[in-house]
């Protein structure tokens, strides 16, 4: 990698992309509409229930978001912009289709070079290599899946052919995000070598989870704002007591640095994939998700008190998608410690 496409520099990034287009507040506008009028907290509760999924995955292709983020020549639609603003929308909802993990599985490829017509239009999977047995997220009814390990200063892409006899539906912390599991052995696959190192490669999934996690945490941290506002102590609403601002006050930080990171790190894939900062920035913008996120939910319970800790409360519907989805990829304490230590020159 060259000096020229290894560092994307104040003069390369194009400081107008984080002002939002009119275009992506129409995606975010179109789609919180949309969402709502799919499915609602109910049903995410039937859901933990032990109820199925309704099946969303006709409506999303339908209204395009599975093009979003993709190149023109592959009918593609916006920007990576517009995928994270739509996923961060997903993840406020807490979508209970398979819209993040087919972003990811369909990032990693198109990073790859690897993309195609027909494969951008199958149901795609982010997808780990554990052993013998392959890891499918979200991946109870994906047709294709897609993993990435290291090979050396490069890395290898397996895409992988699914079926549904192959699969067992692993519980989950979120059901309405299950893992799907099969033995190596009884999937067929194929491998691309040479492709751009791993962190690169990485870089876009990381930015979709973690645009999906500042919906999450966005979603805890306004239901938590609007208990506060309501919820009287002693004749007055419990937001007015300073012990509590402080701490909405700095979920509201830890948040706003989430969402401004993920958008700089879509901002530099936007410049070059295969860029430094778009890899640091990735790494970041998850970690700090991550943790805006655990911050949020955990907040919200506190302040619901013993009703936070309820089936009926909308409460632990965000704290179950929150932890279910923070290790993706790296926790934060992972994430912080390798930018630190490239930083640094430390060989980990």
């Amino acid at each position: 990698m060259n000096e020229a496409t290894s560092t994307v520099t104040d003069a390369t990034i194009d400081w107008d992309a984080y002002v939002p287009r009119e275009e992506t507040q129409a995606i975010v506008e179109a789609a919180r509409e949309h969402f709502a009028s799919l499915f609602s907290p109910d049903d995410l509760r039937r859901i933990l229930d032990g109820g199925g999924r309704p099946d969303l995955w006709g409506p999303l292709v339908d209204h395009g978001y599975t093009l979003i983020g993709l190149p023109e020549e592959l009918d593609g639609l916006g920007t990576i912009l517009d995928l994270t603003a739509l996923l961060e929308e997903a993840g406020r909802a807490l979508l209970p289709a398979p819209l993040l993990t087919h972003a990811m599985a369909a990032q990693i490829l198109l990073t790859a070079g690897l993309l195609e017509d027909t494969t951008s239009s199958s149901r795609l999977a982010f997808a780990r290599i554990h052993g013998e047995v392959l890891q499918v997220f979200d991946g109870e009814d994906a047709e294709i899946g897609v993993a990435v390990d290291a090979a050396g200063a490069a890395s290898t892409i397996h895409v992988f052919a699914l079926t549904a006899s192959d699969r067992d539906i692993v519980p989950a912390v979120d059901p309405s995000r299950p893992f799907a599991r099969l033995a190596l052995d009884t999937v067929s696959s194929q491998e691309s070598t040479g492709a751009p190192a791993l962190d690169v490669v990485l870089a876009a999934p990381r930015t979709c989870a973690a645009a999906d996690l500042v919906g999450v945490a966005a979603r805890a941290l306004d239901g938590a704002i609007t208990h506060a506002l309501g919820r009287e102590q002693f004749g007055r609403p419990i937001a007015s007591f300073q012990a509590v601002k402080h701490q909405l006050a700095d979920a509201y930080v830890l948040l706003e640095r989430a969402r401004s990171l993920t958008l700089g790190s879509a901002v530099a894939l936007g410049v070059s994939r295969d860029s430094d900062e778009a890899s640091r920035l990735s790494r970041l913008a998850k970690a700090a998700a991550a943790d805006a996120a655990a911050r949020s939910v955990a907040l919200q319970t506190q302040l619901l008190g013993a009703m936070g800790l309820t089936f009926e409360s909308d409460g632990p519907l965000a704290v179950r998608r929150a932890r279910h989805t923070i290790p993706l990829l790296g926790d934060a304490g992972q994430l912080y410690a390798a930018v630190a230590a490239e930083a640094l020159g430390v060989t980990r």
